[in-house]
């Protein structure tokens, strides 16, 4: 269990042991859970009680006019969604006195769980609002294993790459053999940068127990992390694509990408699209020639042009005399496209086409660099 301490908060929430709950649940059998691909009716459930009993009793609890609250039935209902669902409470800092936080703590097989809550929750107000996302909190200390760590107290260095910053972080204490290092570190950069650009932007994540070459200040890195952001997700929503090349490949290949490649950007979209088409025009090296580029590039067009707003092509892989294109989509939405009638009109050469479920978007990650 690890529990921030009271940092300008109401010390209720920080006494509270639903604080950075279950942190220390080990998520390794997510593969072997399958896809969420069903609406949970357990969401449902939580929110009735939150509207009847849960939003009124818990404010009470916060605002000091009761010793009790219902957190034990609380995280019953969060448990009931998915066990491994991690919850907090904080102050709401956006118009509201409270902030409540349910989040799948990096694990992608609960993101969409996490974001169908959040989807159904009420419309935040001047008591509640509600987040699926731990927000930064970069002058909080953390309290684990004995010892206090601040991330103005740890040093890093930061490997940048196109579209993530690999990361190895040092405090003092992570030479010794009772220092949960590693958690330290994942909670340390979920409270500099919050948790939803951990996810987007940093990479590797390694916990040193001696300084690094050319290490900086760990706050430094809020400032990498937003450089990087603002030129591959500025704000008016222009996606910017990287042109890749296979360099382990015998024969030229290259990819495609609109960074970043991760299950946050679309958290629902958690079904993968194999969509496969060959050419006949090709050079020697087996890429497309001039009038296959042509064909190719009217098919995307028409592809993309008849998807849902769920549904994201994120990747086009090229080579050998064929194109992929990588796509992700929600499969509990009525409102697909049909990929499979539009492949079957290239009329070029074969096709083929896969379905699997992927809520980690394993299947394009190594184009993440």
């Amino acid at each position: 269990m690890v529990a921030w301490p009271n940092q300008g908060r109401d010390p209720l929430y920080c006494s509270l042991s639903v604080l950075w709950w279950a942190m220390t649940t080990d998520h390794s059998d997510s593969a072997a859970r399958g896809f969420p691909g069903r609406i949970n009716p357990a969401i449902d459930e939580f929110w009735q009680w939150w509207r009847h009993v849960g939003a009124r009793d818990l404010d009470r609890l916060f605002t000091g006019r009761s010793e009790d609250g219902p957190t034990d039935e609380l995280g019953r209902l969060v448990a009931a969604i998915h066990p491994d669902l991690e919850w907090e409470f904080g102050p709401g800092g956006d118009g509201s006195r409270h902030r409540f936080t349910v989040t799948a703590a990096g694990d992608p097989f609960l993101r969409a769980d996490a974001r169908r809550w959040l989807a159904a929750a009420p419309e935040a107000d001047e008591v509640w609002s509600f987040s699926d996302l731990r927000a930064p909190a970069p002058s909080m200390e953390l309290g684990l294993g004995g010892h206090t760590f601040r991330a103005d107290e740890c040093m890093v260095s930061m490997q940048i790459g196109l579209s993530l910053i690999h990361v190895s972080v040092y405090h003092p204490t992570f030479a010794l053999p009772d220092t949960p290092a590693e958690q330290v570190v994942y909670l340390l950069l979920d409270s500099l940068l919050g948790e939803e650009a951990v996810e987007l932007w940093v990479g590797g994540i390694e916990a040193s127990p001696s300084p690094r070459p050319a290490s900086v200040p760990l706050p430094r890195l809020q400032d990498e992390v937003a450089a990087l952001a603002a030129e591959l997700a500025p704000n008016d929503g222009h996606r910017q694509w990287q042109l890749l090349e296979d360099k382990e490949s015998s024969t030229p290949s290259f990819v495609a990408v609109a960074p970043p490649l991760a299950p946050l950007t679309a958290p629902l979209s958690t079904e993968y699209v194999a969509a496969t088409v060959e050419y006949s025009d090709r050079t020697d090296q087996g890429l497309p020639g001039p009038s296959a580029l042509a064909l190719l590039q009217d098919f995307q067009d028409g592809l993309t042009h008849q998807f849902a707003d769920h549904e994201k092509l994120v990747a086009v892989e090229t080579g050998s005399g064929q194109r992929r294109f990588h796509i992700y989509r929600d499969p509990t939405s009525h409102t697909s496209s049909p990929i499979d009638k539009y492949l079957a009109t290239w009329a070029d050469g074969r096709t083929w086409i896969n379905f699997e479920g992927d809520p980690g978007w394993r299947q394009v990650q190594s184009f993440r660099v």
